[in-house]
């Protein structure tokens, strides 16, 4: 079985974002779609949100999203 595990706050931190709203808004997402992912209660996002946020803070999908094995 393997866990999905998003890495937002490291590609916020490294984009020096400190407030989901600023990045709910440069990434034209609703902020309460990146405060469920933040507390772990969203275990899936459309890949058109995945693909706004890539663009948002720069980075790739492997950046974001991390599959751990178990």
């Amino acid at each position: 079985m393997a866990e999905v595990e998003f890495r937002l706050l490291e590609q916020m931190a490294k984009n020096k974002i400190r407030v989901v709203k600023d990045l709910a808004d440069k990434a034209n997402v609703h902020q309460n779609v990146l405060y469920s992912v933040l507390n772990g209660h969203k275990k899936s996002l459309r890949f058109e949100t995945i693909a706004k946020l890539c663009v948002a803070l720069d980075c790739e999908v492997g950046e974001l999203i991390e599959i751990k094995r178990k």
